[in-house]
């Protein structure tokens, strides 16, 4: 399992096996664009072999960089 919190500025450059990998755990995750608000303090869970998508109207931030 990887556990990413918000408290954590970087990713650490672990090496992590594939099969070991079962979920990535997202805790607390808040992001903005500028001073819009995008998330704030989402919590999920994605599974290995699952498919997500992503839903949202048009000009929402859904493809933001």
């Amino acid at each position: 399992m990887l556990t990413v919190t918000a408290q954590q500025s970087r990713f650490h450059n672990e090496t992590i096996e594939g099969s070991a990998l079962k979920e990535i755990v997202v805790k607390d995750l808040s992001i903005g664009i500028g001073q819009k608000e995008i998330l704030n303090h989402a919590q999920f869970q994605l599974q290995i072999g699952k498919r997500y998508v992503l839903v949202g109207r048009n000009g929402v931030g859904k493809s933001s960089k």
